[in-house]
C-alpha cells in the first residue's frame, strides 16, 4: 500500500486575498495607533489643567486669586465662587441677625432703616458680583489668543494624521503590484 496524499489546491485569489487583510489590518492598526495618540495628548492636556486647579486651590483656597488678577480655570472659579458665596451668605446673616437685635434693643425706630439700607447694599454687591462674574466668561469665551491656540492645536493634530497617509498609500500601491506579479511569476516559472 502505498501512503499517498491527496494534492491540496489552493485558490490562486486566496494569496491575494490575504496579502489584501494584512494590508487592510495594517492600515486599522495605524489608524488605531493615532486615535491612542490623540487621546493620550487630550488626557495630557487635561492632567495640566487639574494640575493648575489643584495648584491654585492649595495656593488660594478662599477665592482670593480673582480679586488680584490671577487667571483661575473657568470650571474652577465657578467652584470655588458657590462655596465661598454660601460662606460670606451665612456669616453675613448672622452678623445682621445679631446686629439687628442689637440695634432693635438700642434705637427702636431705626434698626427697620439701618436694615433696608444693608438689604440695599447687600443687592448692589451681589449684582455687581453676577455681572462682573458674566463679563469674565464672556471675555474668556471671546478670548483671541485662546482661539488661536485651540485653532493650532487642531492644525498639528490633523498635520499629525496627514503625515503618514502617504505611506499608507505607498505600501496598499505595493501590496496591489504584489497582488499582480504573484500570478504572473508562477505562470512563468
Amino acid at each position: 500500500m502505498s501512503d499517498q496524499r491527496p494534492i491540496v489546491r489552493i485558490s490562486p485569489w486566496l494569496g491575494g486575498g490575504v496579502l489584501t487583510l494584512l494590508v487592510l489590518q495594517l492600515g486599522l492598526l495605524w489608524l488605531q495607533g493615532s486615535l491612542v495618540q490623540r487621546q493620550r495628548e487630550d488626557i495630557l492636556g487635561l492632567r495640566e489643567d487639574v494640575q493648575a486647579m489643584a495648584e491654585s486651590l492649595e495656593d488660594d483656597p478662599q477665592g482670593q486669586a480673582e480679586s488680584e488678577g490671577r487667571p483661575i480655570p473657568v470650571r474652577l472659579r465657578a467652584h470655588v465662587r458657590t462655596h465661598a458665596r454660601h460662606r460670606v451668605r451665612l456669616v453675613r446673616a448672622a452678623w445682621f441677625q445679631a446686629k439687628t437685635d442689637d440695634d432693635d434693643k438700642a434705637n427702636g425706630g431705626k434698626a427697620d432703616e439701618l436694615d433696608a439700607a444693608r438689604r440695599d447694599l447687600d443687592r448692589s454687591k451681589q449684582s455687581t458680583k453676577e455681572a462682573l462674574d458674566k463679563a469674565r466668561d464672556v471675555q474668556d469665551k471671546l478670548s483671541i489668543t485662546e482661539n488661536i491656540r485651540k485653532a493650532e492645536d487642531k492644525a498639528k493634530v490633523m498635520a499629525e494624521g496627514q503625515q503618514l497617509r502617504p505611506w499608507l498609500w505607498a505600501g496598499a500601491g505595493l501590496a496591489l503590484l504584489a497582488m499582480i506579479a504573484r500570478p504572473l511569476l508562477r505562470r512563468r516559472g
